[in-house]
């Protein structure tokens, strides 16, 4: 208890020192930092960035940073890899970086040792024609070690930056920005981050942020894209250079989605679609109509592999007599087909997973991907884009249903609307099903299990269900579909040599809820990669020998309108049983908000580990 007091009032003194200075003192450490041994809010970090500070100037050309820091080292595991290490193009004056001052400060028997860089320390190689490598290594370094560097880097900005981050690898006690205006052109600057956006969100011209307390970005988990949720600073200039007067400059999604807008109105008049789209076979259900279209395109046109997201040029002149269309023309092409054949679809703007969610206030251009047909078929969200149709073999059949999961980033926007429309989307739903019949023919006992998969289940992440009563493995054949339908896996196994007195039925979605769980605080969003059924089927006759126990098994429980649902069954008739478990997670993004129903569903769920059915030898 002592040591727990001594640890809360030390912490508290650290914050103190710290907040006395707005800016860096090099080598003005305070007693309480050299005896900071633990991270209040993260007892597990090696290390801690006890301070650090940033001046930004922001310049024509782009901008220059300098940054101050001061880390110390808390646990052994902390010291392997401790160097500073940039790259930088040799061929741009203005893109290189460099440290100015680097300090290591030792605390031995009261005597403060200082340890510096020497130029032997420092290390640069060439990795290629366009980038140089710079490699400092930290000298001198132990647990309790307190690092202190100062570095500046002067970088290009054609458009966008996000120079700054307040969370880091560790955690960080302090971590202050200041702006300084150089540049004569006009910018717009952006917050990420919940604490950022909750003490500066409504400060539209500060020019000074500071934040406390910052976790380490290795406490995310469960999201697509850890840049979405860390602390961080970006800027955007609004006419900058050769961006001026195109799309990368439109400083709101209106006049962002105008552009496009007016440009495939003008190169599509006289297009009759309906025309085209009677070349086309109407299948026995939307999804096969909707497969139909993008198989006649991927047949009868080309990509011509531009990179370009806006290209567009005259449809009559072009696409349609070429057959050589850009990526854009082809989505366009699509979406206009399936529109014909009375499918709903929209154009959408889209940002991958890979590159960060699409901003709702304005358009962050690092943020936009591409052009995207969007089409809503039985509550399921079919994403296109050109990538599908540059697969050269049949698994673009697969992608047709089930696309690239890294399509599937929360947010898209409507690109011909009035207004701002923003749609949430769900990957399509994954289905897996494994069902075991259990076969008494006298001495022989033997189960014969069928694994049904589809969609982003795959062989790999199926589940493997332990079931020690039998331990021979007679059959085992794969039927591996990757064209969008089912997917099978048969074994059978038997029980050899071995006497059983009963069978245990149990809870199996174990290792699910291990997955899905999260913590208590948890105050950010889940992202789960896809949403998914799961059934888990145990079938069996009741030989004369043997009987089932059970108490109240049917259980049934519901989550956020019902796209959360667990279901646990058994039925017995004609002395035959069929136990079912069933679990639902159709909602693969859980919000803010829904965390806590969301918890609440799987604890229940996990109580249902109690729950067992007993095939079991009279007595």
């Amino acid at each position: 208890m002592k040591f727990n007091i001594y640890f809360v009032f030390s912490f508290l003194l650290v914050q103190l020192s710290l907040a006395q200075s707005t800016k860096f003192e090099f080598g003005n450490i305070s007693e309480e930092e050299y005896n900071y041994t633990n991270v209040p809010f993260e007892l597990d970090a090696s290390a801690v960035i006890l301070s650090e500070y940033g001046e930004l100037q922001m310049k024509n050309y782009g901008y220059v940073i300098k940054q101050y820091i001061r880390k110390k080292i808390l646990k052994q595991d902390a010291i392997e890899g401790n160097i500073l290490e940039f790259t930088y193009n040799p061929n741009n004056k203005y893109n290189r970086p460099k440290i100015n001052k680097v300090q290591v400060y030792n605390k031995i028997n009261n005597e403060i040792i200082i340890s510096k860089l020497n130029k032997a320390d420092i290390v640069e190689e060439t990795v290629d024609e366009n980038t140089r490598r710079i490699v400092y290594a930290i000298p001198n370094i132990k647990v309790g070690s307190i690092i202190e560097y100062e570095t500046e880097d002067v970088r290009t900005a054609d458009l966008y930056a996000t120079p700054w981050n307040f969370q880091n690898d560790y955690p960080t006690l302090t971590s202050k920005l200041d702006i300084r205006m150089h540049t004569d052109f006009d910018y717009r600057i952006y917050l990420i981050g919940q604490k950022l956006n909750e003490k500066y969100g409504n400060r539209k011209a500060n020019r000074s942020w500071e934040i406390e307390n910052v976790p380490s970005v290795k406490k995310f988990n469960k999201v697509y894209n850890i840049r979405d949720f860390k602390e961080s600073i970006g800027f955007q200039y609004t006419a900058e250079q050769d961006w001026h007067g195109t799309i990368f400059s439109s400083p709101t999604w209106t006049s962002f989605r105008s552009v496009f807008t007016k440009k495939i109105e003008t190169n599509l008049r006289g297009v009759n679609f309906n025309e085209i789209a009677l070349k086309i076979q109407n299948g026995s259900s939307q999804l096969e109509t909707y497969k139909n279209v993008i198989e006649y395109v991927k047949k009868n046109y080309k990509t011509d592999n531009s990179n370009t997201i806006d290209k567009i040029s005259n449809f009559n002149s072009g696409i349609l007599r070429t057959k050589i269309g850009s990526n854009l023309e082809l989505v366009i092409l699509v979406n206009k087909l399936l529109k014909s054949k009375g499918i709903e679809s929209h154009l959408v703007i889209n940002s991958y997973r890979g590159r960060g969610r699409l901003i709702m206030n304005f358009p962050i251009v690092s943020r936009i991907s591409n052009i995207q047909n969007m089409s809503v078929l039985d509550n399921q969200i079919y994403l296109f884009d050109e990538n599908i149709l540059k697969i050269v073999d049949d698994s673009y059949k697969e992608k047709i249903v089930f696309p690239y999961l890294d399509y599937y980033n929360q947010l898209v926007l409507k690109l011909e609307s009035k207004q701002d429309e923003f749609f949430n989307i769900n990957p399509p739903l994954s289905e897996s099903y494994l069902i075991n019949e259990i076969e008494f023919k006298q001495d022989d006992i033997r189960m014969k299990s069928l694994n049904k998969f589809k969609g982003y289940f795959n062989k790999d992440n199926q589940k493997k269900y332990d079931f020690p009563m039998f331990n021979e493995l007679m059959y085992s054949s794969d039927d591996i579909n990757n064209q969008g339908e089912y997917s099978s896996i048969n074994k059978i196994f038997a029980v050899k040599e071995k006497k059983i007195d009963y069978f245990g039925f149990e809870f199996p979605f174990n290792e699910d809820l291990n997955f899905l769980a999260i913590d208590k605080d948890r105050k950010y969003q889940v992202e789960l990669d896809f949403p998914f059924q799961k059934v888990i089927q145990f079938k069996s006759k009741i030989p004369n020998d043997f009987t089932l126990k059970h108490d109240s098994f049917d259980k049934e429980i519901n989550a956020l309108g019902n796209k959360l649902q667990y279901k646990q069954h058994l039925e017995i008739k004609n002395n035959e049983f069929v136990i079912s478990y069933i679990l639902l997670i159709n909602q693969a993004i859980i919000t803010n908000k829904e965390l806590k129903e969301y918890s609440e569903f799987l604890n229940k769920i996990a109580e249902r580990n109690k729950d067992t059915v007993i095939l079991m030898k009279k007595k």
